[in-house]
Formats: C-alpha cells, structure tokens, sequence
C-alpha cells in the first residue's frame, strides 16, 4: 500500500489493480504485457521525436501524425522481427489509448513526490530488468531448468507455501492468487468499503497477497 498521510485510497486501489495486470506472465515471454506497453511508450516518443525533427504540420504534431509514423515504424520492425506480431499493430498505433499508470509514475521526477508510486513503478521496471538480464545468462549457461530447489526453498521462506507439496508444477500460477486478490479488492472498495479501515476489516482483503511482490521470482526465473 501507498504511506497513509498522503495516498488517496481511490489511487491505491487503482495502482495495485494495474500493477498485478500488467504482471500478467505470457507463455514464452514472461513478461509480454509490461514489456508490450514499454514498447509502445518508447516507439511512441520516437515517433514525436521523428515528426518534430521533420517539421511535419509547422511544428503542430497532431495523433493522427503519430499514429501515422507509428503504423509505418510497425511494418519495419516486422520486416526485421517478425515475432513482434505477437503485438497487435492497433495496440501500437492506437492514440487514444492512454499509457499504462506504471509508466506514467515511472516517470514522474518530482524531487519528493506525494506517493511512493513512482518510486514502486521503477522498482518494477527494475525487477523486470534484472529478472531478464539474469534470465538470459542462466539460459546461455544452460542452468535456468537447475533452479528448482532454490526457488522452491525460497517460496518457502518468503512465506508463499507452507511446504513444497504446494509449489505448483507451472510457476506462473502463483500468480493468479494475486491477480484474484486484486480483483476482490476492487471489488471490496466498489461495494463501499472506502476508508482505509473499513478496507483492512473486510475479511476478503489479502494483503499480503497484494503487496507479494517476491512472486514475480518463481515465474520470472521458471524454465
């Protein structure tokens, strides 16, 4: 949760609900969904940065110019990697869709911002970053189908099984016991539950399931 003297509790709920949906893992490519939207971000940038250094329109760059660039930068890269099909040419050209709220408050650089949100949206843009990273040497080495007993002694220390018997064969379903806390979350604040009290009482809410974090390691490091 967001600290208690500053964080609206509508903002909260938001921020959790779209933190364990951009988590989402994707079969072979674990993190698709946030990796989807960095992409976007990124090739939208670009493209601005494109049309503004061409002079498109004196200088007025509308969405319908970006999204223009953006179907044309599409086909290039497709051309180069076709894999990247696995992104919908509409989900990258597609303006009138506003960026993820993780990226939006990465990129918040107010020097003492009024919630630790952008300092969690970067925290996870960083665990992303070095779970790949890590990922990519334990393949080159041929070691990631070794990690088993680490990971499955770590699941037990962090408090995520009570003992191995639980550890799911397919990692990445550890996940879907967050993403149903967050959805019974949202759910809890739209019944009327909309004080911090009343949301911590509600016998459904699962802290500590939402702030659970340490998760996104089994399936991250999973073979």
């Amino acid at each position: 949760m967001a600290t208690p003297h500053l964080a609206n509790i509508a903002d909260c709920v938001e921020w959790i609900s779209s933190l364990w949906q951009i988590l989402l893992p994707s079969p072979g490519a674990t993190f698709m969904e946030l990796d989807k939207h960095v992409v976007r971000s990124v090739l939208r940038r670009e493209a601005r940065q494109s049309l503004s250094l061409n002079g498109n329109n004196g200088g007025v760059i509308s969405n319908d110019l970006v999204e223009v660039e953006l179907r044309a930068a599409y086909e290039r890269i497709l051309a180069s990697a076709p894999t990247f099909s696995s992104i919908p040419i509409d989900f990258i050209a597609d303006m009138r869709e506003d960026e993820h709220p993780l990226l939006l408050h990465a990129r918040d650089g107010i020097a003492s911002p009024l919630t630790p949100r952008p300092v969690l949206a970067r925290a996870t843009l960083l665990l992303r970053i070095a779970t790949g990273i890590t990922q990519n040497l334990l393949v080159d080495a041929n070691q990631l189908d070794q990690l088993g007993f680490w990971l499955d002694g770590l699941a037990m220390r962090q408090g995520i099984v009570n003992e191995n018997s639980e550890i799911p064969q397919d990692r990445s379903d550890f996940y879907m016991d967050c993403a149903i806390a967050s959805e019974d979350f949202e759910k809890i604040y739209s019944s009327g539950n909309t004080t911090r009290a009343s949301l911590m009482a509600n016998s459904r809410t699962k802290i500590h399931l939402l702030s659970q974090a340490e998760r996104v390691i089994q399936w991250g490091f999973s073979s």
